[in-house]
């Protein structure tokens, strides 16, 4: 990998993350579109566990919106911003923007996700090249890990 390549960053679609959990604060019933995805996927850890609790109170049977997941974040909301309660007001006020196409952001959100993995996985094995390791044991390393990640990701992608 080239100094070039190692300073590219890593696939992402932010608005994308923020607009599906704005809409989903919005309109609960949204939240069926967004189950393809898990926490991992999402790029920012402020919104893998703006994520997390959403999953866990929409399984819980509660009502997610600003208060409510405010109040569900308990002394973690201050791990999102230094201005939480603006952030995730902000969410939603972004959605509002765009017509909400949940199912279509989390599908991108997935595929990013994918790409993250992808660049992890290679990464490591390039890693195992350079420090000697026998290329068959990387071959079946890597084999394994690209297994995984296909499985995983065919549960929110149309291949």
């Amino acid at each position: 990998m080239t100094k070039k390549e190692q300073d590219k960053p890593l696939p992402a679609n932010v608005s994308a993350e923020r607009a599906l959990l704005g809409a989903v604060c919005l309109d609960n019933s949204l939240y069926a579109a967004t189950t393809v995805l898990d926490p991992e996927d999402f790029s920012l850890e402020s919104h893998r566990l703006i994520y997390s609790h959403i999953a866990a109170m929409m399984e819980r049977g509660e009502a997610v919106d600003l208060v409510t997941l405010t109040e569900d974040l308990g002394p973690e909301l201050h791990s999102i911003s230094d201005t939480p309660v603006a952030y995730l007001s902000d969410l939603s006020t972004d959605t509002i923007r765009y017509a909400p196409s949940v199912k279509d952001w989390a599908r991108i959100i997935k595929a990013k996700s994918l790409q993250r993995q992808l660049l992890s996985v290679c990464a490591a094995a390039i890693n195992k090249c350079y420090s000697g390791e026998s290329g068959f044991t990387i071959i079946s390393v890597l084999r394994e890990h690209l297994d995984e990640i296909e499985t995983s990701a065919r549960k929110g992608m149309r291949v």
